[in-house]
């Protein structure tokens, strides 16, 4: 085939727009995806420097004392009903808080985070569409971002961005063609 017939060089301009304008869409949901994992990232080292300096088991008999009052006065208003509840609440929360206030918890989220932004960048340079899928899923858990009232929303979008034919195209061709946009 001759590079010189403009059929061949319209179907290369064609090409290199329909890559630009996958790449203008991905652009926004990546970012802010990178921006929601960076913020979760930092809240990840602040959790894991709090654990060790504060004491986590001081915090946690404190709650357990406040649970018990409350549960007291509910009895003493004769509100039995009101204080197994609150018991079992207790019972359900307590392994949770302490588990969360365990520096593990922090150094897991702290790296899903990382990997989360991981994925976001190469959906954002068109590398890898897998990895743009997974972390439009990972941004949707709650331990991989800082609020997964923000996070749904966000990956929701970005999975729908990435399951547009043109952009699942943009993935598999040359994203060279793309970083003009950039």
């Amino acid at each position: 085939m001759n590079q010189d017939d403009p059929m061949n060089r319209d179907f290369d301009e064609l090409r290199a727009n329909a890559a630009a304008d996958a790449a203008r869409r991905v652009k926004a949901p990546a970012i802010v995806m990178l921006i929601l994992v960076g913020i979760t990232a930092l809240q990840g080292l602040y959790g894991v420097a709090m654990s060790f300096v504060t004491d986590s088991d001081e915090q946690i008999a404190g709650m357990v004392e406040e649970f018990e009052r409350q549960q007291q006065e509910m009895r003493d208003q004769g509100q039995e009903d009101q204080a197994e509840q609150m018991k079992k609440v207790h019972d359900f929360l307590i392994p949770i808080i302490e588990f969360s206030m365990n520096p593990l918890f922090g150094v897991l989220g702290l790296l899903l985070a990382l990997f989360t932004g991981f994925c976001a960048l190469q959906m954002l340079r068109l590398k890898s569409w897998g990895l743009g899928v997974t972390g439009s899923i990972l941004v949707m858990l709650p331990l991989s971002t800082c609020c997964c009232c923000i996070g749904a929303p966000i990956g929701i979008w970005s999975l729908i961005v990435l399951m547009n034919t043109d952009v699942k195209a943009a993935f598999q061709g040359d994203p060279a063609a793309a970083a003009e946009v950039f």
